[in-house]
């Protein structure tokens, strides 16, 4: 993250060093003297929340745009075959998905 007056906020990003600049989550633009910590902070994890929504939205796009290729899987079945395999990048969970389990006793899993 990174911080400034107005406009001058986004002078310094030019100037980083491009690991650096690649792994930038975002700009604030802000009053040092009148921003507390708590505002700054504040800010700061909206701007995280925004980026990780974005992220979120990207990754779904790309699994519908995978799935008729084959590139991507859907169901729990498939799912459980490739990451048993290994061939898992991403793994996107509905939050409203149930599905019957069982715990193994002996391991836990």
């Amino acid at each position: 993250m990174v911080g400034g007056i107005g406009v001058a906020a986004d002078a310094l990003v030019a100037h980083l060093h491009p690991s650096v600049r690649g792994r930038l989550v975002g700009v604030l633009q802000l009053a040092p003297r009148k921003a507390s910590p708590a505002d700054i902070q504040a800010r700061t994890m909206e701007l995280v929340a925004d980026r990780a929504a974005l992220h979120a939205a990207a990754a779904v796009e790309e699994f519908r745009e995978r799935l008729p290729e084959r590139w991507a899987v859907d169901g729990v079945e498939a799912t459980l075959r490739a990451l048993a395999q290994g061939q898992v990048r991403t793994l996107l969970v509905d939050h409203d998905a149930r599905v019957p389990g069982y715990r193994c006793s002996l391991t836990g899993g």
